[in-house]
């Protein structure tokens, strides 16, 4: 056993609102049968998640044509102002399905990744005037009714996803011009989308790699859009990295990168990110796969005490959302294939629980790597979300300045997911014990 670490509680020291920093990426598949034992819509409500975002969302759908431009709008030279020219029917029962569970929408404008042989989807859009109004006309029914539509009032309107990303031998991805072309086709759009629609959120564009770097391509992108008087309602990138603390201390530097290009009320989106102990590069070996897919790879108990320690440590940074890719059934999802709940599944429900229902936080003192949040309900009773990041077996001592009654403790570690564990409080006292790498803690009290 390791030597106990302590968290101290202040109940009385109030530190303004827990941030629903949890959003996610995706949303319970079309595909999914309950004969299959894959429907995830139940257990997705209940990660009370503030917001998804939909890309890549026909990879895990075979077969559906969803959320993708080119999926809604497949022939380019076709009106733009036909309605028949549009399939919508998938998409709308995809974001439906979300709305139901109380989740809402961040929609990329846009294409999914791609993997094969050959890139089909990639080529920049012939026409950049053209391609904006055709996600005019998609924004209006989603938002506006149009075409038999609906009045949902999705707010976040992202353009384009990792306009750089590219294959080891060159190939792209997502866009397949370059990153000049590509800055003058956000200003473009978003100009466009922005006048039509003032009161949206209009931003993008999903850099692989936020960078905060002089010359780097978050300056490079955000000075032409300044130049051009276009629009970053939202700056968006992403981070798969197995470091709390790098996670943590990038958001500063990108925000005052933002900011020094003009764009001071501009919001930070990290809308990929995932726990990612991992080496891209031998991502081909078939033996480091399987770890990587397996129980002790990034979804299991190392990943759900990350999660929580990664969401708190963003309660004290300047970013506005934060995606974790994904919170499906997919290979980064927090569910198997069969649409059972992995330990990274119960990590997000833990924290989604404290920032839902017991927002008003108050200081928690401890050091890495424990973390540790409190909250309270409106109604006075108080939780806390302590999460425990590879410090091996052992037991935590939790300190508070008030005694403590009528708690309910909750663990996941290797032997419980998320289950109701007895305590035994001592006066302002309280013992915790877990098993495995890494634990999660909630506990729920009244003082």
């Amino acid at each position: 056993m390791k030597e106990k670490a302590t968290v101290k509680v202040n109940c009385a020291a109030e530190k303004g609102m827990i941030r629903r920093l949890n959003g996610g990426n995706l949303a319970p598949a079309l595909t999914a049968n309950r004969r299959r034992f894959r429907d995830i819509t139940q257990p997705f409500g209940e990660l009370k998640l503030p917001c998804t975002r939909l890309h890549d969302a026909p990879l895990e759908n075979p077969n559906m044509r969803l959320v993708d431009v080119n999926n809604i709008f497949p022939l380019f030279h076709a009106d733009p102002d036909d309605g028949r020219n549009y399939y919508f029917d998938q998409t709308d029962d995809y974001i439906e399905n979300c709305l139901n569970c109380g989740t809402q929408i961040v929609y990329r404008l846009g294409v999914s990744i791609e993997h094969g042989k050959k890139r089909y989807f990639v080529a920049p859009p012939e026409d950049y005037e053209k391609w904006a109004k055709i996600c005019i006309r998609i924004i209006e029914h989603f938002n506006e009714g149009r075409w038999h539509g609906h009045y949902w009032q999705i707010k976040y309107w992202e353009i384009w996803n990792e306009p750089s990303n590219c294959d080891s031998d060159g190939l792209p991805k997502m866009w397949g011009g370059t990153t000049d072309e590509f800055n003058i086709f956000y200003c473009t759009v978003s100009k466009i989308l922005k006048e039509r629609f003032p009161h949206l959120m209009i931003g993008g564009p999903s850099h692989g790699l936020g960078n905060g770097e002089p010359g780097g391509p978050t300056e490079v992108f955000l000075k032409k859009c300044a130049a051009e008087k276009a629009p970053v309602d939202f700056y968006s990138w992403h981070c798969y990295s197995d470091s709390i603390e790098h996670y943590a201390k990038q958001v500063a530097p990108i925000r005052k990168m933002v900011d020094a290009c003009g764009f001071p009320h501009a919001e930070l989106h990290l809308n990929e990110w995932h726990y990612f102990p991992m080496d891209w590069s031998r991502s081909g070996d078939i033996a480091y796969h399987k770890f990587f897919y397996s129980a002790d790879g990034f979804k299991g108990l190392d990943s759900a005490a990350f999660l929580c320690g990664v969401l708190t440590s963003w309660q004290d940074t300047p970013l506005d959302m934060g995606n974790y890719y994904t919170v499906t059934s997919s290979g980064y999802g927090i569910f198997t294939n069969l649409a059972e709940p992995t330990k990274s599944y119960f990590g997000l429900k833990a924290f989604g629980q404290i920032a839902a229902d017991y927002p008003n936080r108050f200081q928690v003192k401890t050091a890495a790597p424990v973390y540790a949040l409190g909250g309270s309900a409106p109604s006075g009773r108080k939780m806390l979300l302590i999460s425990c990041f590879k410090l091996d077996a052992g037991k935590l001592t939790v300190t508070f300045d008030k005694e403590i009654r009528n708690v309910t403790v909750r663990l996941v570690d290797r032997d419980h997911d998320l289950a109701e564990i007895p305590a035994s409080p001592q006066g302002k006292k309280l013992e915790l014990a877990y098993t495995g790498t890494s634990a999660v803690f909630t506990v729920e009290f009244d003082c």
